[in-house]
């Protein structure tokens, strides 16, 4: 089954077209509007009239660089165009797309406490399903290919060649080969041919106003065509492509706070609180700010050169104590492959490739070395090998009060199977989950006995 999104941006009156074209061809849209950004900008009546045939979801108030603006004024463009939406369509909205795909942690962090289900990028290329709600990619551009004309007269080389420049190496990312790279509709053709044999998902975007001034109307209708023809798929909107992913969600709302990157409630923290912290690499800030606040100790671990060397040029807190081994499934050394890059940190026990073999332990091996008998918050971010520390812990019958993690499904040859695979095993033996950070990679659960 493949399936079959669209989505729009900005809310040009063009969009009154765009949809009657997608429904002739019983395809879905998503319609992400701004209130004040195109002067030929949908009315409220005509926005009301496309939510009952598509979906439409938010674009901010005047379409910012989120990025670049203070808090309280994200805040207001991000709530503010929820709140105009959903008084205009009388239901939910419940999708959010950044300006021009500008966005960061911070903001997509706002965006998920706005109420947002998603949010949509403007990543592209990709044809798998979603692994972050608030990072939702796209598949391909409606837009002008290999050429494009300059818009205020003219053809100039560089605005003339910028497609072929900018997006070569997108759409040979969608295996379209260069013998298809004559046009867009061939390209779009060779990208849905592509999703359909290796992927579960191809997500259509671009701007009705861009169709109409680059003439395209008629490439996107041979491509719907082209599309509707085919078996096995499935149009859906951009929330109903998160619902197809079942991302898993929240489940307790607990009072926790951001420490160090990392998700924590410090309801039960005490002085005698016992805290596990895998993966150090270059960064204690949660460690320390944990120490200073409940005058704790922290117990961290890491087997990997660069992370060793670093430590022992800091001034360390009294309270942290640093073990020279890492977290595995067995006792004993095993093989970390090297950062893939010179200037990274992070080593890993999921990839091949030149590395260095470093000692690592049991987590119960651990426990009964260090003399504890219960863990009050586990933290491991140890770049893949967290599948298996999983299944360890629970072979062992260790059950953290609350466990941080960062999931590495984003990894060649793990995929978000495995982190799913990893929170069923969770939920099961009694854990929930009270944070998933925007990216979908870093979780906080707590175990409820």
């Amino acid at each position: 089954m493949l399936y079959v999104t669209t989505s729009w941006d900005d809310g040009d009156t063009l969009d009154r077209k765009l949809g009657r074209l997608l429904s002739r061809y019983g395809v879905k849209g998503t319609f992400y509007v701004a209130k004040e950004y195109r002067k030929e900008r949908l009315s409220e009546e005509e926005i009301r009239v496309l939510s009952k045939a598509h979906e439409v979801g938010a674009h901010t108030l005047t379409h910012p660089d989120l990025c670049k603006l203070l808090k309280e004024e994200k805040v207001r463009e991000i709530r503010g165009s929820k709140e105009w939406l959903q008084g205009v369509t009388a239901g939910e909205v419940p999708m959010f797309c950044y300006p021009s795909g500008y966005f960061d942690e911070a903001t997509a962090e706002l965006v998920r406490e706005a109420g947002f289900r998603g949010a949509r990028t403007t990543i592209a290329s990709k044809i798998d399903l979603p692994t972050s709600a608030y990072e939702v990619p796209t598949t391909l551009q409606v837009y002008p290919f290999p050429f494009r004309k300059n818009l205020r007269g003219g053809y100039y080389w560089r605005r003339l060649l910028e497609p072929l420049r900018e997006r070569y190496s997108l759409y040979r990312a969608l295996g379209v080969p260069r013998s298809r790279m004559t046009s867009w509709l061939s390209v779009a053709k060779s990208a849905f041919d592509h999703s359909q044999k290796h992927g579960e998902v191809f997500h259509l975007w671009g701007h009705s106003w861009e169709l109409e001034a680059y003439g395209m109307w008629d490439d996107l209708e041979k491509l719907l065509a082209y599309i509707a023809r085919h078996k096995n798929i499935r149009f859906v909107t951009n929330s109903e492509l998160l619902t197809a992913a079942e991302l898993p969600t929240i489940e307790t709302v607990i009072p926790s706070e951001h420490i160090g990157g990392s998700w924590v409630t410090g309801g039960d923290l005490t002085a005698d609180s016992i805290i596990y912290s895998f993966g150090v690499g270059e960064d204690i800030s949660w460690d320390k700010v944990l120490i200073e606040k409940y005058n704790l100790t922290v117990h961290a671990f890491d087997p990997t050169p660069k992370s060793i060397v670093w430590l022992k040029e800091q001034k360390l807190p009294k309270y942290f104590i640093f073990y020279e081994y890492g977290i595995g499934p067995q006792d004993g050394m095993q093989h970390f492959a090297e950062p893939l890059k010179p200037h990274w940190v992070s080593y890993s026990t999921a990839r091949e490739g030149k590395g260095v073999e470093a000692p690592v332990k049991r987590l119960q091996t651990i426990m009964r070395e260090l003399g504890h008998t219960y863990i009050d918050v586990l933290k491991m971010d140890i770049e893949g090998g967290e599948y298996e520390v999983i299944d360890d812990m629970f072979a062992s019958k260790i059950f953290p009060k609350q466990l941080l993690v960062e999931f590495h499904h984003r990894w060649k040859g793990l995929g978000i199977h495995k982190t799913k695979g990893a929170i069923e095993k969770l939920h099961e033996a009694g854990y929930k989950i009270f944070y998933i950070s925007p990216n979908g990679e870093e979780y906080s659960f707590i175990f409820n006995s």
